[in-house]
């Protein structure tokens, strides 16, 4: 299976904003509202600690741009226009930002970088009132005066539409399935050599290039009577003395 070219990754891409772009202008008319304002989501705080949680994006913004590393992000989409990208760039010498995207979806949105939710805010129409706001709410969001938040009704039409793919996430999932079936040929590799579970899911991390908080879920790797338990989570760092099976769901 071959990956999709970047041209190819490019006209699908466009092809699947303009689909997202009539579904939402529609869902918007038929709720009354004008615009939807769409965020990326936060990385969770560890209670008395300076380290987040790994972020996990919100997936209605990742519907729009495959951003996934990036929180307090926001689309902005207002049908007639072009949607605008408030991509969040802290002044911090802390902490990376994150950079600049240049990539086959870029051409298509107004990309702005803002430092804090304050500039987001800025960059916004000064009139939000007739927008809907999707994403786990902020403290700063009450002072945004947003027309709404989460509306079901919306969320529910544009949800039951993403039954739906667009041939662009269907390469996507093409895409997902390739780097998945070389990570399953290496941990299976890793098992026939007598690897322990913890060393199986390294050899799987590998083969797919991903990081353990990349994956779109933990994996479950599970030998002999591990595989018994239904969520098991437990990657023991040493082999069993005899290996009689693995399961693994990854």
């Amino acid at each position: 299976m071959n990956a999709t070219s970047a041209a190819d990754l490019e006209r699908l891409f466009a092809q699947h904003l303009g689909t997202l772009e009539q579904r939402f202008a529609r869902a918007l008319e038929q709720c009354g509202y004008r615009a939807v304002l769409l965020c990326s989501g936060t990385a969770p705080g560890v209670f008395r600690d300076d380290q987040s949680y790994p972020f996990r994006v919100h997936p209605p913004f990742k519907v729009w741009v495959p951003l996934t590393d990036a929180p307090e992000c926001f689309v902005y989409f207002e049908p007639g226009k072009q949607p605008v990208l408030l991509l969040h760039r802290p002044a911090d010498y802390w902490h990376k930002p994150a950079d600049v995207p240049h990539a086959y979806w870029t051409g298509h949105f107004d990309i702005r970088p803002v430092p804090d939710l304050a500039a987001a805010r800025a960059a916004l129409p000064a009139d939000l009132g007739r927008a809907v706001f999707v994403g786990e709410p902020f403290a700063e969001l009450r002072g945004w005066g947003i027309g709404a938040v989460n509306h079901e009704p919306l969320l529910r039409r544009v949800d039951f539409e993403r039954a739906a793919k667009t041939p662009y996430e269907l390469a996507c999932l093409r895409e997902a399935n390739r780097l998945g079936a070389r990570g399953h040929i290496a941990a299976a590799r890793a098992f026939a050599a007598g690897a322990s579970e913890f060393d199986i899911q390294l050899e799987y991390l590998r083969a797919c290039g991903l990081r353990e908080q990349e994956l779109p879920y933990n994996a479950i790797i599970a030998l002999n009577e591990g595989a018994a338990v239904l969520h098991y989570q437990v990657l023991e760092r040493r082999p069993p003395a005899e290996r009689h099976s693995m399961l693994i769901d990854a």
